[in-house]
């Protein structure tokens, strides 16, 4: 593994009490990974936060990109990974800034990316643990993901996680093939993507802790609009939308 390289792609709205605990845990770890934060426009610190590490780590090792406004947590992710995709990465992670995903867990996703899996994903269900979390936010997050699991497959238990880790072969076919959302729901559209082009889907368990500082960025507009695009990606899944063809190629 210490031959690969690794991106940790980080979206960031008002994430100044997180952010820099989170970059000095993952650039302390062995692999040497590299981060890259893609901040919305935030109101507070974060990016002078980024920016301060910046000085102390080296700009080869953690970088800042700005966006104008506050465009969706996919968007973000997927601005981050086309912009690392420049450099060379071959391995690619998207996680959370408020340590709702535990760091400690990566390298048991990273270990499981080999050259048959496509996307590995951190699961919450059906052998993970979700901590702190009030039970409307349980019950939204369940029915999100067995509304999914009977639209698109049942194979897949948690749909709407965004812990996961790419090859950048996978990444360069989600990009290729295009994705129509960019919020939280993205999240089930790329496993569309990966799915309809046959491309392995892993996961292991982690145990999910809601923010002990900062706040959510997920409105309940913005939930009940990701339930009702699950019906349009099972839409798309079956109507050949996401296939990967010699024009998407191009």
């Amino acid at each position: 593994m210490s031959e690969k390289k690794i991106v940790i792609c980080i979206p960031t709205f008002n994430e100044a009490e997180n952010i820099g605990r989170l970059i000095d845990e993952l650039l302390s770890f062995d692999f040497a990974p590299s981060v890259v934060v893609v901040d919305d426009n935030s109101k507070d610190n974060t990016q002078d936060e980024v920016r301060n590490k910046i000085k102390a780590y080296g700009g080869d090792r953690l970088r800042l990109l700005t966006r104008t406004k506050k465009d969706g947590r996919g968007g973000a992710v997927w601005h981050g990974f086309k912009e690392m995709q420049k450099l060379d990465f071959d391995i690619f992670v998207e996680m959370d800034a408020d340590f709702s995903h535990d760091p400690k867990d990566l390298m048991k996703g990273i270990e499981l990316i080999s050259d048959t899996s496509a996307l590995v994903v951190g699961a919450r269900y059906p052998h993970g643990k979700i901590i702190g979390w009030p039970f409307k936010r349980r019950l939204l997050s369940r029915f999100a993901n067995l509304l999914a699991r009977i639209l698109i497959t049942p194979s897949i238990h948690d749909y709407t996680n965004g812990y996961r880790i790419y090859t950048a072969e996978t990444v360069s076919l989600i990009n290729a093939v295009g994705f129509k959302y960019k919020g939280f729901i993205l999240l089930s559209e790329t496993i569309a993507i990966c799915l309809v082009n046959n491309r392995r889907i892993e996961a292991f368990p982690i145990t999910f802790r809601d923010r002990s500082k900062g706040n959510s960025s997920a409105t309940l507009s913005e939930v009940i609009r990701s339930l009702l695009a699950i019906f349009d990606i099972a839409i798309g899944l079956r109507n050949g939308r996401y296939v990967m063809t010699e024009t998407n190629d191009r």
